[in-house]
């Protein structure tokens, strides 16, 4: 459980965020996409991450020549070398830390168009350097979660992939048409509880829907999982910009070399706080494909 003090913080900064974001007219809907970019990268972002990492935009590739479609904004570990092209860059999977896709006001096409784009993030192939890491944390899920084999292989293959994103000031869809719409989207891709195929979060005005990945689980009483719960909220920031502080944390990893020990800095994040607020009344939940 996260302290006072860092739960607060958080309050802060989405009341901050949300009157500056009112000043500048982004919470207007003839806000433009320059604006939303502008305000995201540097009101958001600079806030929240770490000062070493690299944002941008442009490709993410995969060594097997398959590259995704053009992502808003890519958070990236300038640790590992990226190609820098007209209109953006071309980043290795490996190295990319989150994806976020930006708009102003989303409607239904741009929201499915939206959830195309961070799917082409997640449908591309990460290597890793030793088979038995990948192994282990198979059985880890295995062991943790209760998974079947093949189960837990999904679950590991969508933690770590980056972690996508969907941020939007303002929306033209209800609670109800944005269900809808994520509904019908996932009626046409594959997906499944340990592999939802959707991005971490999705800010769509003051609807914010958050995917049950491992890291966080939504349940229901008779025990199904859903794979995301969407719930009517004024508090759109925080949610956002708590789950990609622990998502870029851990990819970069916290590791202290010297001792070989991994530091854990999961219990200064509020998720237990959060999540209480998706079994209200204003919440809709989606199962997965049967």
């Amino acid at each position: 459980m996260a302290t006072k003090a860092v739960v607060d913080w958080f309050d802060g900064l989405e009341e901050v965020l949300a009157t500056e974001a009112k000043l500048s007219g982004l919470l207007e809907h003839g806000s433009t996409i320059g604006q939303a970019r502008e305000f995201v990268v540097t009101r958001i972002l600079k806030t929240i991450l770490p000062a070493g990492v690299y944002i941008g935009s442009g490709k993410v590739i995969d060594s097997r020549g398959s590259s995704s479609k053009q992502i808003d904004i890519v958070i990236y570990d300038p640790r590992f070398p990226f190609m820098k092209v007209e209109g953006g860059g071309l980043y290795f999977i490996e190295g990319v830390l989150a994806t976020i896709e930006i708009k102003s006001t989303i409607d239904n096409n741009e929201l499915r168009a939206s959830l195309d784009n961070c799917k082409s993030v997640l449908e591309l192939q990460v290597n890793g350097e030793y088979p038995e890491e990948a192994e282990s944390q198979i059985k880890f899920y295995m062991s943790k979660g209760g998974l079947t084999r093949e189960m837990a292989k999904e679950r590991f293959n969508y933690m770590i992939h980056p972690a996508t994103y969907v941020f939007a000031f303002n929306s033209k869809l209800s609670l109800d048409t944005t269900c809808a719409t994520i509904s019908s989207w996932l009626g046409g891709v594959y997906h499944s509880s340990a592999f939802p195929s959707l991005p971490r979060v999705i800010t769509s005005g003051d609807v914010v829907g958050v995917a049950s990945d491992g890291r966080i689980r939504i349940n229901a009483t008779s025990g199904l999982e859903y794979i995301i719960g969407l719930v009517k909220t004024n508090r759109r920031f925080r949610w956002f910009a708590v789950h990609l502080m622990d998502s870029v944390s851990r990819r970069l990893g916290l590791r202290n070399f010297g001792e070989n020990f991994d530091y854990r800095i999961t219990e200064y994040y509020p998720f237990d706080t959060y999540v209480a607020e998706l079994e209200g009344a204003e919440t809709r939940f989606i199962a997965p494909a049967k």
